[in-house]
């Protein structure tokens, strides 16, 4: 399963955000909030933010591989 990586263009945090989920081995679709005003205004200056897409759960900036591996497993 992929989680969803919330991004904006030039988020130097979202850049962060995905190399440490790559580093981790955890598979991930990135998704720039920008098009999309409900995006928009569900996380505005929360970004980056991951998403378990099953559960719905989320995780704000910062995280650790750790916190996206429970959300990951949706426990």
């Amino acid at each position: 399963m992929n989680l969803t990586l919330y991004t904006r263009t030039d988020c130097c945090l979202c850049l962060e955000a995905g190399a440490l989920m790559e580093g981790a081995g955890i598979a991930y679709t990135p998704v720039n909030i920008e098009a999309d005003l409900t995006l928009i205004q569900r996380f505005g200056n929360l970004i980056p933010v991951v998403e378990n897409p099953q559960t719905g759960d989320t995780l704000s900036w910062p995280f650790d591989v750790n916190r996206l591996r429970v959300l990951l497993n949706g426990q």
